[in-house]
């Protein structure tokens, strides 16, 4: 089964991490394979500390990383820290319906390779024409999701990207 990193962003989130986090420890998709980046990225309240907690109350796999920058350069540090063979990014104040990381992993393993060639560069991010047509026939829409304004994160496979 497809191992998959959760990479969260959060800065000053308060409370709402706790629900971000929630969310993820509620996907049906099976927790031995999730893993959770928590990215700090100048908090000033105590975002972090309930991150920390909420990962070692409920056992999930995963940590909580500080840095200095911005919402790209924890996306960043996110993804140098990841095990898993996919990454889903996600802003510490934003949630994931419950089967997403499901019906993502599923969507991924029915699709054509070419979809899985998805890669960032810079802050955007590149589609051959094949995943285009998939996306415009609705073959795999949800696997590039919304953009980062409002999101449901990005998914990227992990080893592809880096590998570019």
């Amino acid at each position: 089964m497809t191992k998959i990193s959760v990479v969260v962003s959060i800065r000053d989130c308060g409370e709402r991490i706790i629900e971000a986090l929630e969310s993820i420890s509620a996907q049906t998709y099976p927790r031995d394979n999730v893993e959770t980046i928590v990215v700090d990225h100048g908090s000033t309240d105590m975002s972090p500390a309930l991150a920390r907690r909420f990962l070692a109350r409920h056992g999930m796999r995963g940590s909580v990383l500080p840095i200095d920058g911005d919402i790209w350069a924890a996306f960043d540090a996110g993804w140098h820290q990841v095990d898993g063979q996919w990454v889903q990014f996600l802003k510490g104040q934003d949630l994931l319906a419950p089967t997403h990381l499901e019906v993502l992993a599923k969507a991924i393993s029915e699709a054509d390779e070419t979809v899985q060639a998805l890669a960032p560069v810079g802050n955007a991010f590149m589609q051959t024409e094949m995943q285009a047509r998939y996306v415009q026939q609705g073959l795999v829409a949800e696997v590039f999701c919304s953009s980062f304004r409002r999101t449901l994160g990005r998914w990227v496979p992990h080893s592809t990207a880096k590998a570019q």
